[in-house]
């Protein structure tokens, strides 16, 4: 909070407060709500680059999902209503996350491929045909 005392220092060093003005917040703009009710798709653990073809199966049915080409007329229905996407974490897959790169010199790694390079690939596909869609 802003606060602005009026006053003054008095002989023994204390201050001798005579008015108080504080802050106010300017009036609020009303914003209207929406009309009709709004999704937020919450998703973690994707795993994304583990050696699991499932979690790819998984994958796809939720981008059919939310992308309305899956399910019966309802379901899709509720699938429009979708308006953010939020991917909350564990998005690559344990096995993504090689240590032993981090150990070996540079000159022995330099012509592998980290496993996390493809699982970032299959992310940034997925966000394409997300990002199409919502």
């Amino acid at each position: 909070a802003v606060v602005a005392l009026l006053g003054a220092e008095q002989g023994d060093g204390k201050f001798l407060v005579e008015d108080i003005c504080t802050s106010d917040l300017p009036p609020q703009r009303q914003i209207a709500g929406p009309n009709a009710d709004r999704y937020v798709l919450l998703a973690s653990g994707l795993g994304l680059g583990g050696k699991n073809a499932e979690s790819l199966l998984g994958m796809q049915l939720l981008i059919d999902m939310v992308t309305g080409q899956l399910g019966d007329e309802g379901e899709q229905s509720s699938a429009a209503k979708i308006s953010r996407v939020i991917l909350a974490g564990n998005l690559l897959s344990r096995c993504t996350q090689d240590k032993d790169s981090f150990i070996k010199a540079k000159y022995l790694t330099k012509k592998t491929q980290a496993a996390s390079v493809e699982a970032i690939k299959m992310l940034d596909e997925i966000l394409v045909q997300l990002s199409v869609r919502i």
